[in-house]
């Protein structure tokens, strides 16, 4: 067998050997706290409305009220120096891969201003460097992030604050077409509750009575009581003379 052969033989030993090392070297022990430690990791939103001057365009047209950007503030919160963190989205392929340097003080912050559609993030953890368990996966984890709903600023979704349908960001999808159909049944729904329960005359009457009872028991009795003591006295004087 050749030199060279036996050259090359060797150089493969000695890696599968010094993998096998590097594997042994994360332990369970290490890779139970590790997991532990993940555990920790979550994934958060903030929302955020940026006022926007109204341009020339928009003054000249009469507009002059600023107009009001939405977005959220996405952050990874609890990041430590064990970990390498990856997210993704279902809306576009914008993916962002972070370590505890990346963050401030453990916290990782993105915007995320694609209200048009409910998002789906999925952040997926990993052993870091800094660990002997370097690439396993530690947690995955899910934020689903709501849209802007529009149609709350119309005045029927204005009478309807907290109609799911009217709130200012809903976590599903529905078309707007049908979304406006559901809104003006339920507020057709609301002004026929509110027409029937309006009270007539004759509730008025007895919501009178009911309120002043004790008053007019107290006064029916004075009234009672009172001609009561004057036919007494009339009596007593007759019978005197």
């Amino acid at each position: 067998m050749s030199k060279k052969i036996l050259l090359t033989m060797f150089g493969l030993l000695f890696f599968v050997l010094s993998a096998k090392t590097c594997f042994a070297a994360c332990s369970n022990e290490e890779l139970g706290k590790l997991k532990k430690e993940a555990s920790k990791v979550k994934m958060v939103y903030e929302v955020q409305e940026t006022e926007i001057p109204a341009n020339a365009e928009a003054i000249a047209a009469g507009l002059t009220e600023p107009l009001i950007r939405h977005s959220f503030n996405i952050k990874m919160i609890n990041v430590t120096n064990n970990m390498k963190v990856e997210i993704t989205n279902d809306i576009d392929s914008t993916k962002h891969v972070f370590n505890y340097s990346n963050t401030d003080n453990g916290v990782y912050t993105f915007n995320w201003s694609k209200l048009n559609r409910v998002a789906k993030f999925t952040y997926k953890v990993y052993a870091s460097s800094a660990t002997n368990c370097l690439g396993e996966k530690l947690s995955t984890g899910y934020l689903t992030a709501p849209k802007y709903n529009t149609l709350s600023a119309t005045q029927n979704c204005k009478d309807l604050p907290d109609y799911k349908y009217c709130k200012q960001y809903i976590d599903f999808d529905i078309d707007f077409t049908e979304q406006v159909k559901m809104i003006e049944e339920y507020k057709k729904k609301m002004e026929e509750i509110a027409t029937e329960m309006k009270p007539t005359t004759l509730d008025k009457i007895v919501d009178f009575i009911e309120e002043h009872m004790v008053l007019l028991v107290t006064s029916t009795v004075l009234v009672v009581g009172g001609g009561a003591a004057f036919v007494i006295i009339r009596n007593n004087r007759k019978r005197v003379k």
